[in-house]
């Protein structure tokens, strides 16, 4: 009951880490408040004991006085498709330093302000060359351009209440809809590869990501840092497409998509969208992130925070696709 009697307020909490994240806050004697929109979609949350903060996060009038008496602050929500460069300023740099500027006026006894960033604001890595921390930030998309502008203004508050950022790689579990389109394309028989090399990645399953949202709001260490949140070994495509095809049982044809031929249906679809207005989630920005390695190293959060990833690949996967099936998601 590590937060006993303590209040917690939770952007994105309806969504696939922030609802994880409110269930373990619940579990560990938290008072959770979560901030939601009128018209969410709340399955997540519908059974749990919350309080329930109607209001948009772009709009920091609609929560006004929600902050007041709150000990920790996890700022999970973040727009992460969309081609309009504007659309990222607006909600994952702006909404961040009104969240910030609203806790500085309602929450001065704040213990944590906790901010869920990403490893796309340090862009690819080398397998050889594992990214750290210590690592310049060279963003590939206007995502991680976005989360790494958000992250200057999260450490610019460092001296009015204690932050800490956390930065994961690719994110997957139970409830992930991204991760589920490799699962059906599978299930179909297929095995898609992104790229003609090989290509290697750092994952972390949903609950480890928790876990290192909770060490690092207790932890004094952790103020004013960022820590990489990843699984202690990367993989290629390959190990982890080969961990899809167990869990699921089944046996698939491999199909290389060359990275010109992606680039090609990205553009396609960049103007489908500018002409019709509809999101898309495959940009020419997406195409430079699937063809890319994406390797990092956890010693930093394994010595400070104590983080011990306890899910592997083929763990991990196996719980994901149980649960999609249960949910008759596939």
């Amino acid at each position: 009951m590590r937060f006993k009697g303590k209040t917690a307020f939770v952007t994105g909490s309806n969504g696939f880490v922030g609802s994880f994240l409110v269930e373990r806050l619940l579990q560990e004697g938290a008072e959770v408040r979560c901030l939601v929109r009128k018209s969410a979609n709340l399955r997540w949350l519908k059974d749990l004991k919350v309080e329930l903060v109607y209001g948009d996060i772009s709009d920091s009038e609609s929560y006004q006085n929600k902050l007041k008496n709150v000990d920790y602050i996890f700022h999970i929500a973040a727009l992460k498709h969309s081609i309009k460069q504007n659309d990222y300023k607006k909600i994952n740099i702006q909404v961040t330093e009104d969240l910030l500027l609203a806790a500085k006026k309602e929450s001065p006894g704040l213990k944590k302000f906790v901010f869920l960033s990403s490893m796309a604001a340090m862009g690819c890595s080398t397998r050889e060359n594992t990214l750290s921390e210590t690592d310049t930030c060279k963003p590939l998309t206007h995502y991680g351009s976005s989360k790494a502008e958000a992250e200057k203004i999260v450490l610019a508050y460092k001296d009015v209440f204690p932050v800490t950022i956390i930065r994961p790689p690719a994110v997957y579990g139970p409830r992930d809809e991204d991760i589920l389109a490799m699962f059906k394309a599978m299930k179909l028989g297929v095995r898609p590869i992104f790229g003609i090399q090989k290509k290697y990645l750092s994952m972390v399953y949903v609950m480890d990501l928790v876990e290192a949202l909770l060490l690092s709001a207790l932890s004094k260490k952790a103020d004013g840092k960022i820590y990489i949140i990843a699984e202690d070994k990367h993989y290629s495509w390959k190990e982890i497409q080969d961990a899809v095809a167990k869990t699921l049982n089944v046996k698939s044809v491999t199909l290389k998509i060359p990275k010109s031929v992606l680039f090609g249906a990205a553009l396609l679809a960049e103007l489908f969208s500018g002409i019709t207005g509809v999101n898309i989630l495959l940009t020419t920005h997406k195409v430079r992130e699937l063809t890319g390695d994406w390797v990092c190293n956890i010693k930093k959060a394994q010595e400070d925070l104590g983080f011990k990833p306890v899910y592997d690949i083929n763990k991990g996967m196996e719980l994901t696709a149980k649960w999609y099936n249960e949910n008759k998601w596939l």
